[in-house]
């Protein structure tokens, strides 16, 4: 009894001295391993992206939207009676007519009968002039001697002035119809282009009819709208000096395409009546727009397109991206100390996707133009330049 209560104990000091070993060994393993000492807490810089933007003087320009009108515009109508005998072979719709050019002509053949008969007339009654001229001279010599009483010599000279006055009509009827003869030779006023025609060949047409529409070829109109508040910053035309100049685009579903400069030419004097919006009228040449260097898109009326109107400069300001404002007018700016700060500044002018702002930013200092999760005063920052 006693030796297996002897055995026990043995069994049980071994195990202690097992364990007791085994946490000896651990705890030297644990003292003897690498030791992370305690460092100060190095903050992690957030990477951005930035751009150096440097305060500038720019352009500003006042964007405006409208339809394409045409310059000049006329309805040709004859001022005779005829038919039509010949037309220009362009005198078809789009079909293009310079200057000075037939556009058709109508028969002159009774107004050629009418100047024969008006010279027959005139001679004639230059004839009879002459005679009562004679006769009242003849009368005069007479009259001075007392051969004839005076009231002959009277009527003698009535009836001179009577055929004078009839020389005088007949001839200005002659005038008349030498006049209306050119009439039957209708041409153009001025380059054009042909918006309607109402002619055939063969056609009998009278005074009044509408025998063609045209338009100006060399230069067109754009009536745009924009708000009132922003015409006292266009140039308007004032005696020598011109309007502001104007950039047109036609736009479609795919952007934008240039299609020539324009310039301001006048203010309409009256408002719209739906969108109370005034309304500028720019000049727009095919002239100057078929010199320009690059490609432009052919401008018809009717068109809607979008104008750029130069509206001055503005001064010791900085151009951002609109991405890159921030809530309340604030931009994010990396200091030299590569510190995150938060800058308020004034917008100047809105374009576009472009932001125009007062500067408020120091030299050395870069723009924040890449979204952050959350922007604190002071934070460090890794600037990386934006690829453009």
């Amino acid at each position: 009894m006693r030796s297996h209560s002897q055995r026990n104990g043995w069994q049980v000091a071994l195990t202690m001295i097992v364990l007791l070993i085994a946490a000896g060994i651990a705890y030297l393993l644990l003292e003897s391993g690498p030791k992370v000492l305690p460092d100060d807490e190095t903050p992690v810089a957030k990477m951005v992206k930035v751009r150096k933007i440097l305060p500038d003087r720019y352009p500003i320009f006042i964007s405006a939207y409208g339809t394409v009108i045409p310059a000049r515009r006329l309805t040709i109508e004859p001022e005779v009676t005829g038919l039509v005998t010949r037309q220009h072979q362009s005198l078809t719709p789009g079909g293009k007519i310079m200057e000075g050019e037939e556009l058709f002509a109508i028969d002159p053949t009774m107004t050629e009968l009418a100047v024969k008969e008006s010279n027959a007339a005139l001679m004639r009654a230059e004839v009879n002039l002459k005679e009562a001229q004679r006769k009242s001279k003849q009368a005069q010599n007479l009259a001075s001697n007392a051969l004839i009483p005076d009231t002959e010599l009277i009527s003698l000279e009535a009836e001179a002035l009577v055929q004078e006055a009839e020389v005088a009509r007949l001839s200005i009827a002659r005038e008349r119809n030498i006049e209306l003869l050119k009439r039957h030779l209708i041409k153009s006023p001025f380059n054009a282009v042909v918006l309607e025609e109402n002619l055939e060949i063969g056609q009998r047409i009278n005074p009044g009819y509408s025998a063609a529409t045209l338009i100006g070829a060399d230069e067109y109109w754009i009536q745009v709208s924009l708000p009132v508040d922003q015409i006292r910053h266009i140039q308007l035309p004032k005696d020598s000096k011109q309007g502001a100049r104007a950039s047109i685009f036609l736009t479609s579903g795919g952007g934008k395409q240039f299609a020539g400069n324009g310039r301001v030419i006048g203010l309409r004097g009256d408002l719209e009546r739906e969108g109370r919006m005034a309304r500028l009228l720019i000049s727009f040449s095919h002239n100057e727009a078929a010199s320009e260097s690059r490609k432009v898109a052919p401008l018809l009326i009717g068109s809607y397109v979008r104008v750029d109107i130069e509206a001055g400069e503005i001064n010791d300001c900085l151009a951002i991206r609109q991405a890159s404002l921030r809530s309340n007018n604030r931009i994010w700016v990396v200091d030299t100390s590569s510190k995150l700060q938060i800058r308020d500044v004034e917008i100047l002018w809105n374009m576009d996707d472009m932001v125009y702002v007062s500067n408020a930013m120091q030299p050395g200092e870069t723009l924040i133009v890449s979204p952050l999760r959350s922007a604190v005063p002071g934070t460090i920052i890794n600037a990386q330049p934006l690829n453009e």
